[in-house]
């Protein structure tokens, strides 16, 4: 296997942003550099930046240059990892739940493989200290829509597509995934019983009988 490097996440979502495979077990300051250069285009600066004491980190080119930007370092004490917890915590997921569960067949294999990984703990893992959202879904204020709020907005789409065999159906006190919920909050997801709102399936049944049951018109 080849090792992996993270370069950078985003301590508050979660996100892991940049990945550099190669066969260097360190990166040269310059590298760090382009790659922290390149997030700050797609992304404002962040107020700082945590970071272990490698070299690569505490570089002075580096250094002055995050002055310049206006990003304070937080650099951790040497052989204190628990002080950067939310990056080991990151580094024991990806090694868990990609490098032990891969073989990699070369860097390009390894770029493959650890972005679609990359790309599932953003888009569809669900972390338990972002209330069991996904970090695109906290970043974005992924929130619950009142049904009165899209019941025209969808009827009226289902109009102007020509279906009029259609029912459109309210339940009470259901989350968007059908199950009952108190709040439709997604901090609750944890702890509702893994089962459907109890009207949603005699609702459906109970539509399907009337167009195709022994009584159906």
């Amino acid at each position: 296997r080849q090792p992996l490097h993270e370069l950078a996440g985003d301590e508050l979502r979660r996100i892991p942003f940049r990945k550099q495979s190669g066969q260097r077990r360190s990166m040269p300051s310059g590298q760090v550099k382009a790659a922290l250069a390149r997030l700050f285009a797609e992304r404002d600066p962040p107020e700082y930046i945590r970071s272990d004491n490698g070299p690569e980190f505490i570089a002075g080119e580096l250094m002055e240059w995050l002055t310049e930007k206006g990003v304070r370092t937080h650099h951790i004490a040497p052989g204190s990892p628990w002080q950067n917890a939310y990056g080991e915590s990151f580094n024991a997921a990806l090694r868990r739940e990609c490098l032990n569960q891969e073989l990699f067949h070369g860097i390009l294999d390894a770029k493959a493989k650890t972005g679609l990984w990359r790309r599932r703990y953003n888009r569809e893992r669900p972390h338990s200290a972002l209330g069991y959202r996904t970090p695109e879904e906290f970043r974005d204020g992924d929130v619950q829509v009142d049904a009165d709020q899209n019941k025209a907005a969808l009827e009226e789409a289902i109009s102007r597509a020509g279906n009029r065999d259609v029912t459109v159906v309210v339940l009470p006190e259901a989350n968007h995934l059908f199950q009952k919920a108190v709040t439709g909050g997604l901090e609750e997801y944890a702890l509702l019983p893994m089962e459907f709102h109890p009207r949603l399936l005699p609702a459906i049944v109970d539509w399907l009988l009337a167009r195709v049951g022994p009584g159906a018109r």
